[in-house]
């Protein structure tokens, strides 16, 4: 049965440089990865957070190998993940839907800043599938 919370969670860790050096996106009720973040950070040129929030979906579709729909729906929900980080990070209202995504904390590192933000499901209902299936 899945789950009836999907809400998820985004923890960023970024150095002083505004680089990123940690990246994790988990379903916030299992803590069940969504997609693989560190194969995503690993396609992108560089981890630095003003050149991946400048990215668009389709600059990451052409920079990162995928061979299904499936792995294409994982590759946006991260991108999307991360775009929105980010932007709230920096202040960039416009760019964050404040329904679905909340800051829950920032903390300052001597090396680096790591802020966590949980994310709501859209509005609109999908049918979730289970993270594994119960065996009788």
């Amino acid at each position: 049965m899945p789950c009836k919370d999907i809400t998820s969670q985004v923890i960023l860790k970024i150095d002083h440089q505004d680089q990123i050096i940690d990246f994790n996106y988990t379903k916030h009720t299992c803590n069940k990865t969504v997609g693989d973040s560190s194969k995503f950070l690993s396609h992108l040129p560089e981890y630095n957070m003003f050149k991946i929030l400048d990215m668009s979906f389709d600059n990451i579709l052409n920079t990162i190998p995928h061979k299904s729909n499936q792995e294409k729906l994982l590759l946006f929900l991260q991108w999307d993940a991360l775009q929105a980080i980010i932007s709230a990070y920096l202040g960039q209202e416009s760019q964050v839907d404040r329904s679905r995504h909340i800051i829950s904390s920032v903390e300052h590192e001597p090396n680096h800043v790591k802020i966590v933000m949980m994310i709501k499901p859209p509005k609109k209902n999908y049918k979730i599938q289970p993270c594994f299936k119960k065996i009788d």
